[in-house]
């Protein structure tokens, strides 16, 4: 007896890796692409290949609807012991490098009926189906894999690429997250402010995380660059206005109060641009202020006093005592 209920998505995921291995070959056109090793498991598959460069987004695209072609084709798989040398004939037959085979060995075909291949071997027709050398379990069809997904495309060693995949209900689980992430992403262009600071912080993790395709993956990040890259730009535009109106509006009340001494001033700008503002009263070194900074949301208050020597001189007013009362009214 054995657990039905794990070996059917083992069978999906290992008839995936053989539909992979003919779909990367197809897209990427490369003789130098050989299987390096494999693992199927009940959530997810993974295939090494020799390949000497990174798999660009567009390619995985191709790789993913090839695979998914053959799913919706519904293509039957057969499977049948053949002689060994009769079986190094078949046109297009892929086997693992390095991998010491038995006499007779069994083959695999998606598509293609051995018995038909085996009456004409060389036919370069059989190079258009998937046919390996395996003894693993495998679907009776292609469609009973329902949907294919690339969720993992990286490199393990010099000229050995990885890929990993998922079938079946993890496949569909995949891109339900991957429909929700699209969603959420396009609302991002209906927000601002601090709500859209928020929400690009919490996505660019999410979007790291998220178990879904590499090139849907590819696609909304770019668009969520678009997004955080408008928005950087756009508030390093706010911050450095709102500094420069901060700083006029202190340079026009001492000037407008020559005779003044001490000023109070909130400012609608950050922590940061206060202390860049205060440093024109510093520079004056005959006038006291304090400057108050306070967030959008209201959160945060940032303060700093700023007391010239000639103010200091007098002894009327020290700029920890000032700081001090001040801290206990804002609370910290």
């Amino acid at each position: 007896q054995y657990d039905v209920l794990r070996r059917l998505p083992i069978r999906n995921n290992h008839s995936a890796t053989h539909v992979l291995n003919f779909a990367l070959r197809k897209v990427l056109q490369s003789e130098e692409i050989d299987q390096r090793g494999s693992l199927v498991a009940p959530d997810r598959l993974r295939f090494d290949f020799s390949y000497s460069k990174a798999i660009r987004p567009e390619e995985v695209r191709d790789i993913d609807a090839l695979c998914n072609k053959a799913i919706d084709e519904n293509l039957r798989v057969f499977a049948k012991e053949v002689p060994l040398a009769d079986a190094h004939q078949i046109a297009g037959l892929r086997a693992v490098f390095g991998e010491v085979y038995p006499d007779p060995v069994r083959v695999v075909s998606i598509g293609a009926d051995i018995e038909e291949v085996l009456k004409v071997p060389q036919d370069a027709r059989w190079a258009n189906y998937s046919i390996e050398f395996c003894g693993g379990t495998h679907v009776a069809g292609t469609a009973d894999m329902k949907q294919f997904v690339i969720i993992e495309e990286t490199s393990t060693a010099k000229g050995i690429r990885r890929i990993a995949a998922v079938t079946g209900e993890e496949a569909l689980k995949a891109q339900l997250l991957q429909r929700s992430l699209a969603a959420e992403v396009k609302s991002l262009h209906s927000q601002q402010g601090a709500q859209l600071d928020a929400e690009i912080k919490r996505l660019a993790i999410e979007l790291d995380q998220a178990v879904i395709g590499v090139y849907d993956k590819h696609v909304l990040r770019q668009e969520f660059e678009s997004v955080r890259k408008a928005f950087i730009e756009a508030d390093k535009a706010a911050k450095a206005q709102a500094l420069k109106q901060a700083t006029e509006q202190v340079q026009q009340a001492v000037e407008q109060n020559p005779d003044q001494e001490v000023f109070v001033f909130k400012l609608a700008v950050s922590g940061k641009a206060m202390v860049q503002v205060a440093k024109y009263i510093k520079d004056l070194k005959t006038k006291a202020a304090y400057f108050i900074a306070v967030d959008e949301s209201g959160a945060k208050v940032a303060h700093q006093c700023v007391v010239g020597k000639q103010v200091l001189a007098r002894g009327q007013l020290k700029a920890n005592e000032w700081a001090e009362a001040v801290s206990q009214v804002v609370g910290g």
